[in-house]
């Protein structure tokens, strides 16, 4: 086998499995742009406890929704890198799967 035809296989699996960087950017904007946005929405509807000052109402709500959206981000940005991981991963085994099978019939003929 050459090496051309190993890199057809690896690019090809590659293509299947891996995002490309521009992929991963947005995604993880996605992701951080929506959760923050999940977090102040969610606290905004949220009973204040007692004993608030009016002035104070807001600054804890931003504050608490900014930091419950924070959270959600870095979870699911942890998430997202647990599964990029994997695809990757799952992208190695089928590549030596492939280039052995590919040496296997190079050898046969």
């Amino acid at each position: 086998m050459t090496e051309q035809e190993q890199d057809k296989i690896i690019e090809n699996i590659k293509q299947k499995y891996i995002l490309s960087i521009s992929s991963h950017t947005f995604n993880a904007g996605v992701i951080v742009l929506l959760s923050l946005i999940f977090g102040l929405v969610f606290w905004q509807f949220q009973p204040i406890p007692s004993g608030v000052k009016p002035q104070d109402i807001q600054f804890i709500r931003q504050g608490f929704g900014g930091l419950l959206g924070l959270y959600i981000a870095t979870t699911a940005l942890f998430i997202y890198a647990i599964w990029n991981a994997w695809r990757h991963y799952k992208a190695s085994k089928e590549i030596e799967k492939e280039l052995f099978k590919a040496a296997i019939n190079s050898l046969k003929k």
